[in-house]
């Protein structure tokens, strides 16, 4: 009697799926390293020596920490401010942002971007020497 035994496939693997999930281990890794790299930076805020005076013509926008803002010596609620720097534009070349040190960065923010829509092209923080 003879027996044929039936030859038996060699195994195959695929390894793209394995690729792809090495390839996402690794951006895990590479990403995860950066971020904490990141969160561990000290960030001390800077001393400004202002070697050059703030321009004597330009348009002054007083931030306070709450409350109306003050531009050109009058008080502004902070949804008027759009118009109102935009009725002064004429008038003015640049805005120069004095803000107190206890306001939000927000704040600050918030009237550079006001001012850009207007079409003020410079503006400038304050700071004490």
């Amino acid at each position: 009697m003879d027996f044929d035994t039936p030859k038996r496939e060699q195994p195959s693997i695929n390894l793209s799926a394995l690729i792809d999930i090495a390839f996402i281990l690794v951006i895990f890794v590479v990403l995860a390293a950066n971020f904490h790299r990141i969160r561990n930076i000290d960030v001390n805020l800077p001393r400004a020596s202002a070697e050059k005076s703030a321009d004597p013509k330009a348009l002054v926008v007083s931030v306070p920490p709450r409350g109306d803002l003050s531009v050109a010596g009058k008080k502004v609620a902070p949804d008027k401010l759009a118009a109102a720097l935009r009725a002064l534009r004429g008038q003015y070349k640049s805005v120069l942002i004095v803000a107190d040190k206890s306001a939000s960065v927000q704040r600050a923010i918030r009237v550079l971007s006001e001012a850009q829509a207007a079409g003020f092209k410079a503006a400038s923080i304050a700071t004490q020497k």
